[in-house]
């Protein structure tokens, strides 16, 4: 600062000097676009201009991987039920045509929800390389794309097909004969034991058709897919048939993931992965439903309740009380199955033991004596009461015993 106060005169800064981004190399544009994001590569560089739309579209390799996966993961709950129209299906189509174009045939991961059967088959048919295909909660995939992703995909190595409830064991079995490097398939579906945590998201139609051929599905499975290492088969409904045949044929596995398949013992479950000399990480069902509320032909997997939605027993709370929970419900089982389901239990079947009571109490009756009460006659055995001493008859028994005194006093009558 001079004196006097007066301030120095600064020299004038240079002017900066002017860039065109536009005019970067394709090395350098390259190098940049693989370093980010998806969405950033999609929205922003992308559509920047012309120059470096023609960049990107000239290194293929950018496109290899698509997946959205994140971007759903990331959405709240309340949005989720917009996923379910077809102008969301339609956004989703358009993004899986144009990595499978843009990718120029070098597409190799693809992690999408809610595309349709022609978007796959363009994509399917333009990617013969495609190792990873995850289209879970896809409700216009049926067989017919995933008959053609068997047919052009033969480098797959995992599978997610989960809540995709139009594809069957068809497309298990095609995929599993022409993939044979398929190592991780995921088959699940929503959860039909407690389906009040889709309600408001997933239409309920969709949900009461729920896939009910989990045996099937699984011996297929089995049959075709020898190399699979990693399993899911979450809420599926598959029984102890299916689940034996797995060990069977998928011998390689390191992990089974079972939870929700209410149809499954706990015995059942522990015998196949004894047979599986592999497995690392075993997840059971871990749920309880008693067998009468599906009408279920054996017993259902007991464990510790689950938040205490389960059903008749939420206020189960160990196996022990669970077990007690079970066998309750097994007499009304052995009944309904005799009746037939539907029926009311308005008389109790009975025994055999008690019908020959019965009859030894009317020949008693018939020979105008019962032991017990003085006078001759044949000897009566009656069921006691141990506490009180007394004869403890139910109401088909006293019922019995009445007719049967009945008919006693009428034969003594015309004896007489």
């Amino acid at each position: 600062m001079a004196a006097g106060g007066d301030v120095e005169a600064v020299p004038a800064a240079t002017a900066e000097e002017s860039r065109d981004w536009s005019e970067l190399t394709p090395v350098c544009l390259a190098e940049v676009f693989s370093r980010l994001a998806l969405e950033d590569l999609w929205r922003g560089a992308m559509a920047c201009c012309h120059s470096w739309w023609d960049a990107a579209r000239s290194h293929p390799e950018l496109f290899a991987v698509l997946d959205l996966e994140p971007g759903f993961e990331s959405v709240v709950r309340g949005e989720a039920a917009a996923w379910w129209t077809p102008a969301f299906q339609r956004r989703v189509d358009a993004m899986l045509r144009a990595a499978a174009e843009l990718a120029a045939g070098d597409l190799r991961e693809v992690r999408v929800r809610h595309c349709s059967d022609e978007a796959l088959v363009f994509a399917a048919v333009r990617s013969r390389n495609l190792s990873t295909l995850s289209i879970k909660t896809s409700p216009g995939v049926t067989d017919r794309s995933i008959l053609c992703v068997g047919a052009c995909c033969h480098m797959l190595t995992e599978l997610d097909i989960s809540n995709c409830y139009e594809v069957s064991y068809k497309s298990l079995e095609v995929i599993g004969k022409n993939c044979e490097n398929l190592t991780v398939l995921k088959r699940n579906i929503f959860n039909w034991v407690d389906p009040s945590e889709h309600v408001g998201i997933v239409p309920e139609d969709y949900l009461r058709e729920c896939p009910q051929d989990g045996d099937r599905e699984a011996i297929t499975i089995s049959k075709f897919m020898p190399k699979l290492k990693h399993l899911e088969l979450r809420f599926s409904k598959l029984t102890g048939v299916g689940l034996n045949s797995v060990p069977g044929g998928c011998k390689e596995l390191v992990v089974l993931d079972l939870f929700g398949c209410a149809n499954l013992t706990s015995r059942g479950i522990d015998q196949a992965a004894a047979n599986l000399k592999n497995l690392e990480k075993l997840v059971k069902p871990n749920i309880y439903i008693p067998r009468s509320s599906f009408h279920m032909g054996s017993e259902n997997y007991v464990s510790q309740a689950k938040a205490g939605k389960c059903l008749d027993c939420s206020l189960v709370k160990d196996e022990k009380q669970s077990a007690e929970f079970t066998g309750k419900k097994n007499l009304e089982i052995q009944s309904s199955r005799k009746l037939g389901y539907g029926q009311s239990l308005t008389k109790p079947e009975v025994s055999a033991v008690e019908i020959e009571q019965y009859r030894r109490i009317a020949i008693g009756h018939k020979g105008g004596s019962v032991a017990g009460a003085g006078g001759g006659g044949g000897t009566v055995m009656r069921p006691h009461n141990k506490k009180n001493g007394v004869a403890a008859l139910s109401a088909p028994v006293a019922f019995v015993l009445a007719l049967s005194l009945a008919c006693g006093l009428a034969l003594s009558v015309f004896s007489f």
